[in-house]
């Protein structure tokens, strides 16, 4: 369940990023914004919330959050961290397959912080 909220978490970001953002986050990751951030934690609950009515798991909506709210800042500490590793190596890009996103590792190294919180 939460590879599909990190998922969602992560494109939904990247879009309002590219869309609407305007204030940068933090110099490690120029493009990541406040405005993506925040739209990011709100799409994170909000698909927790829905999918904990659909899977009846967690069983409150305050779980629900909490499960939200950890997921982001897991994928966002991972997406952060692998930005830094890539700026001390020197990379730009770490792919292709996604235009502007780098690649699937983002997001798979989003999953992995986030599940080592759980």
């Amino acid at each position: 369940m939460y590879n599909n909220i990190i998922f969602i978490t992560i494109y939904v970001t990247v879009l309002i990023d590219q869309a609407f953002g305007r204030t940068p986050l933090t110099s490690i990751s120029p493009k990541k914004t406040w405005e993506g951030a925040l739209v990011g934690l709100t799409g994170c609950i909000a698909t927790c919330l829905l999918l904990s009515k659909i899977l009846s798991w967690p069983t409150s909506a305050l779980g629900a959050i909490g499960f939200g709210f950890l997921n982001f800042f897991g994928s966002l500490y991972g997406d952060l961290l692998e930005s830094m590793i890539k700026r001390d190596v020197g990379v730009k890009d770490s792919g292709s397959l996604i235009p502007s996103h780098g690649n699937f590792s983002f997001s798979f190294t989003g999953v992995k912080m986030s599940f080592y919180l759980f």
